[in-house]
């Protein structure tokens, strides 16, 4: 038997089972670190194109050109595959492109990323609400990558263990993405409701640097609170869909 076969095997058990799945040493330590030089470099010298989400004062998103003021808040930095060849390296990786044709059966395409120097701390919630995939809202998965060893405190990831196979929510006229902040809160209740119902196990994700952490596009998933605030967690989420769907 193929080797390469069983360890994806594997691990689709894995993901079918509990929403996820974490590959260790899936990008070379070498790699991500030319991918943080290269991230250090944009952030120092951006490109025209290149684009933050973050929020100001007021606490409404913005969109604007990265400015390294902002890059200890609630910033993401937005699709630098489309500024770097490193990045489209880790993001094309063996073990991450193995997984991902298998979960698929079809060619991956990689469609957005969001990089963090700081854990979002953001609240539980799950993808479907907020990423349209044209035509089957579920024909997603994300990568989660670690640019580098992740300590307790840094505002980890964190997800609800099987998560994915709970009842889903639909937003107004049976939608299955939210609409501005329609029903939001309800939304997110509903998330830590059938989580106690259902006995999710909550788990964070504490990698070493080039570990990836893959998970269905309906896993409950968020940032945990930050409790050691001069601690980064530097990572890339990449979302990727079946090239039929694009």
């Amino acid at each position: 038997s193929n080797p390469n076969s069983l360890w994806v095997a594997n691990k689709l058990v894995e993901f079918a089972r509990s929403g996820f799945c974490v590959l260790q040493s899936a990008v070379s330590s070498n790699i991500v670190d030319q991918l943080n030089d290269e991230i250090e470099k944009l952030w120092e010298s951006p490109p025209a194109s290149a684009l933050i989400e973050t929020f100001m004062g007021d606490g409404k998103q913005k969109y604007i050109r990265p400015n390294v003021v902002y890059r200890e808040g609630p910033t993401k930095l937005l699709d630098i595959y489309r500024h770097m060849d490193i990045a489209r390296q880790v993001i094309t990786s063996g073990p991450i492109e193995d997984f991902l044709r298998s979960v698929f059966q079809d060619m991956p395409v990689a469609f957005q990323s969001l990089s963090f120097w700081k854990g979002s701390q953001q609240a539980m919630h799950r993808d479907t609400a907020y990423v349209k995939i044209a035509g089957n809202p579920r024909a997603m998965v994300a990568a989660w990558i670690a640019l580098e060893d992740v300590q307790e405190g840094a505002g980890e990831l964190e997800y609800f263990e099987g998560s994915h196979l709970d009842n889903e929510f639909f937003f107004a006229g049976g939608k299955w993405m939210m609409s501005d902040s329609e029903r939001r809160k309800e939304f997110l209740a509903d998330i830590q409701d059938q989580a106690k119902v259902n006995h999710h196990r909550r788990l964070k994700f504490l990698p070493k640097k080039g570990d990836v952490l893959f998970w269905h596009a309906d896993l409950a998933h968020g940032g945990s609170e930050i409790s050691k605030p001069n601690l980064t967690r530097k990572s890339l989420v990449v979302h990727f869909c079946p090239s039929k769907y694009q």
